[in-house]
């Protein structure tokens, strides 16, 4: 692949933090390092958005809220 290739394309990235201020900090600064950045506030939103989207990787809050749309790891117990 060509380097003018590489620089054109983008990386889609799925944020996934459910503090507004922080979620914004966050988008704009993974954008201005050139990735394509999806929002998420909660788990039920992010399962959308990453089945919609393919996007190329997540970045999630490990302290998203708890309850009903808390995100478990695929190898949590139980």
């Amino acid at each position: 692949m060509a380097e003018t290739d590489v620089a054109v394309m983008t990386r889609r990235l799925l944020l996934v933090e459910d503090d507004p201020f922080s979620r914004g900090l966050l988008a704009q600064t993974f954008s201005t390092a050139g990735f394509n950045v999806l929002t998420a506030a909660d788990a039920i939103e992010a399962v959308r958005l990453f089945e919609m989207a393919d996007p190329d990787a997540p970045v999630v809050d490990i302290k998203l809220a708890t309850g009903h749309d808390r995100l478990e790891p695929a190898n949590a117990p139980g």
